[in-house]
């Protein structure tokens, strides 16, 4: 009984996709066992791969905040999510999304048990040391399989060198990973803007994740400071642009009195940055919502799509410019990719079982 109730059972004498779906069955908590037999009968149907044909796959993991100010865990989350947005310009990397990777942020759970329930290969874990204007990143990428360390590194920088820090790690898991990829990040330069604009940036960008009223609230006030500090930042305009959009979708402002504020600040984002994907996804928003013209939501969510693999709270926002014209069946596919990446996430999960819904005609 005590080991029913405590104990990991011992590994099962089958290949090993056989036997990582009977010890998923077996977990001890609910949530972390398929939830139907339809997975079940999913997993089962994947194709056996060896370990070295798998696609590389990593999570990245909230840093570690070990600055003496604790409100300093937007610069440590932000740093995090940066690196993270640069592996996913990484062609065949599969790259956990935020909502699921931050999921984990103060849980006593090993490695290989989230890597498990993220379904990657590897985890990238670090911390953040911030002190007046210097930094100390240390940053780990890690074999969940047996815990091996494949890279690690520790930067004492300038604050002004955060960008470079950036660039560095992502190429860093890049070289570590090398033999499975047939690409390097992104090489095209980054619009680098001023440190306090960065900063408000960061701070804005956590008001809108956290998403209560009170961080809303504040999300708009360091996104203007962001916007005013450096006209030029395309990044901050745009999430400006999303920020107004996701009033009118929640309700906190009518549609015909924001949507206008969003296309401005998109406007300007697409000024600075014409292929900005977030951009012209709000454009097509705005597009679809205040306008009704259908044709020009599609436009620009075409060339947002151009640019390459959305972020994906950006993908889901796309599907609610299908929706209200019967495109289930692109949504429910959509949708799956989201999951995909993001399987810890509520909103697409939710959109999607309302798309599924008996009945539903598709």
């Amino acid at each position: 009984m005590s080991a029913i109730l405590r104990d990991e059972p011992a590994a099962l004498d089958a290949p090993a996709n056989v036997s990582s779906i009977v010890a998923r069955c077996l977990r001890k908590s609910p949530t972390d066992r398929f939830q139907t037999i339809g997975e079940v009968r999913i997993a089962l149907q994947q194709p056996a791969t060896k370990p070295e044909e798998r696609q590389p796959s990593i999570a990245v993991l909230p840093f570690a905040n070990m600055s003496a100010d604790k409100e300093n865990e937007y610069f440590s989350d932000g740093l995090a999510e940066e690196i993270l947005n640069l592996l996913a310009k990484i062609p065949d990397l599969k790259v956990m999304a935020r909502t699921s990777s931050f999921a984990f942020r103060g849980k006593e759970q090993d490695i290989t048990k989230i890597a498990e329930i993220l379904r990657v290969r590897n985890i990238l874990e670090g911390s953040v040391r911030k002190a007046g204007n210097r930094i100390r990143v240390t940053a780990q990428l890690i074999d969940a399989a047996d815990g091996t360390h494949l890279w690690s590194e520790r930067y004492d920088r300038e604050l002004t060198d955060i960008f470079a820090v950036q660039d560095e790690i992502a190429a860093a898991i890049a070289k570590a990973l090398h033999v499975k990829l047939a690409a390097k990040p992104d090489s095209k330069p980054r619009y680098q803007p001023s440190l306090p604009a960065y900063e408000a940036f960061l701070r804005g960008r956590r008001g809108i994740f956290m998403g209560s009223p009170p961080d809303l609230v504040r999300a708009k006030e360091y996104l203007d400071q962001a916007v005013t500090l450096d006209p030029q930042y395309p990044d901050a305009w745009a999430e400006l642009g999303m920020y107004y959009y996701l009033q009118s979708q929640v309700g906190t402002r009518v549609g015909t009195e924001v949507l206008p504020l969003a296309r401005s600040a998109a406007a300007k984002a697409l000024a600075l940055a014409p292929s900005d994907p977030r951009a012209h996804v709000v454009l097509g928003l705005v597009a679809a919502f205040l306008d009704f013209d259908w044709k020009a939501a599609d436009e620009h969510v075409q060339r947002a799509k151009s640019t390459g693999p959305l972020a994906p709270e950006v993908q889901v926002r796309c599907t609610l410019i299908l929706l209200p014209r019967g495109r289930f069946t692109e949504v429910i596919q959509e949708l799956e990719s989201v999951v995909a990446q993001d399987p810890l996430a509520v909103l697409p999960r939710t959109i999607l079982a309302l798309d599924l819904f008996p009945g539903r005609t598709i």
